[in-house]
């Protein structure tokens, strides 16, 4: 693809706290993509470090003379005070906590630090964000023993269509979410929380906020990384926006309404092949398999993700983790009832766990996923037609003996389960 800039009329934005927000819109005539390169380009100049004890991300989204304005989540600000704000060119600059200014409805909040630098301020895009088009996250991944020298992470990811959010998904979306409307399959890592989410024209669509799943280590293998099952989630632009309107900030945003132009696989190129890792065939550790299976569901690889979770089970049957896994993986692919039977296994091993785990903590883990896996079981049952179990019904109960009303007599013997017609798994 040949290099191509984004058309952008806007001056200095004039970032002030006032009674309401103000922002300059351009429709220009077409927001066509960039390569992966350009938008790595554009993400490096506006991501900033939030570097501190525990350290997340953010964008430079507005400036007023010589003060910065940077948008980030809420829980990320919050712990702000003595933190410092490292922009691209390495230099660090304090953060005030009476800068920070959380704002309503959304788990975010915007910021400020002051320097006669030049820095890059963000294009901001809103518009009704297609199912499935691919995006890219920029942040700052915390130190850990997985990640010993954090440098700045692209990672790449398709959106995840609304119509499926709830099948993918245990979060809730809408009313109770504090502004969490995106899930997608970029790979984050802890420390990117706060980071942009971008389109294939380098415009922050969104605010990254957090991946879904638990954080688990194998207590018998110490070089494991840390396993998350699940997506990523974040706030639309237009979330921000209406919530700077409401907290009373006038800015004047760079703003675009108009979606990028489509671009195939192929062109992520390199990005994509980079994100690989070939698994160690000779590895005896359930947890590294199941974190393969998660990086293989989000590349879209979803028959090398089966393949995965299946090598964690072999290993430990009852890593209810794998099961979970392996749902969210057989759900992507359409493959409803299978996925229904996985979650019943993870469901079980839980509820056995459950008996016999007197640490609360602990507990409380496994109640947490055990409600998650319960959620999105029922969220299936309803796809295909079924009821969910009453109040007081066993949570492993096999689904067949549910009644679907109107579709079969008073036996479930009578009942038969929808057909699902098979699909191949996708590489995007």
């Amino acid at each position: 693809m040949m290099c191509r800039q984004i058309a952008n009329s806007f001056g200095l934005p004039a970032a002030l706290l006032g009674a309401a927000a103000a922002i300059a819109v351009a429709q220009p005539q077409a927001a066509v993509a960039l390569t992966v390169r350009e938008v790595s380009d554009v993400a490096e100049k506006i991501t900033v470090l939030i570097d501190g004890e525990v350290p997340g991300s953010g964008v430079i989204v507005a400036r007023d003379g010589n003060t910065y304005y940077v948008l980030t989540t809420k829980h990320v600000a919050e712990r702000a005070g003595g933190y410092k704000a490292v922009t691209p060119d390495g230099r660090r600059y304090p953060i005030s906590s009476s800068t920070v200014q959380k704002l309503p409805d959304a788990d975010l909040a915007v910021f400020q630090f002051t320097s006669k630098k030049d820095y890059q301020i963000a294009t901001l895009a809103d518009y009704n964000l297609a199912g499935e088009q691919f995006v890219f996250v920029s942040g700052w991944p915390a130190p850990s023993r997985a990640i010993q020298n954090p440098a700045r992470l692209l990672s790449f990811g398709k959106l995840i269509p609304p119509e499926m959010r709830h099948l993918l998904s245990a979060a809730p979306f809408g009313e109770g979410s504090e502004g969490y409307e995106l899930l997608y399959t970029s790979i984050t890592q802890n420390g990117m929380s706060g980071g942009p989410v971008l389109d294939t024209s380098g415009r922050v669509i969104g605010i990254h906020g957090r991946a879904e799943g638990e954080v688990i280590y194998d207590d018998l293998n110490t070089g494991s990384p840390p396993l998350k099952i699940g997506f990523s989630l974040g706030m639309s632009t237009g979330t921000f926006l209406l919530a700077a309107s409401k907290a009373g900030i006038i800015a004047k945003f760079r703003v675009e309404k108009s979606p990028p132009e489509p671009i195939a696989l192929s062109e992520i190129g390199e990005l994509y092949f980079t994100s690989f890792e070939m698994p160690d065939v000779r590895n005896r550790d359930a947890v590294y398999w199941a974190d393969q299976g998660n990086k293989m569901l989000r590349l879209g690889q979803l028959a090398m993700a089966s393949s995965a979770y299946d090598r964690a089970l072999q290993i430990n049957p009852n890593f209810y983790q794998a099961w979970y896994g392996k749902g969210l993986m057989l759900t992507y692919w359409k493959k409803y009832q299978e996925a229904i039977d996985a979650y019943e296994k993870a469901l079980e091993i839980i509820e056995r766990q459950l008996q016999t785990e007197t640490e609360p903590n602990l507990r409380e883990r496994l109640q947490k996923v055990g409600d998650n896996v319960l959620q999105l079981r029922g969220n299936l049952l309803q796809e295909l037609g079924f009821s969910n179990p009453p109040a007081g019904q066993s949570r492993t109960a096999e689904p067949q003996d549910w009644i679907v009303p109107g579709l079969c007599g008073s036996e479930p013997a009578e009942c038969q389960s929808p057909e699902v017609e098979p699909v191949q798994p996708p590489l995007w």
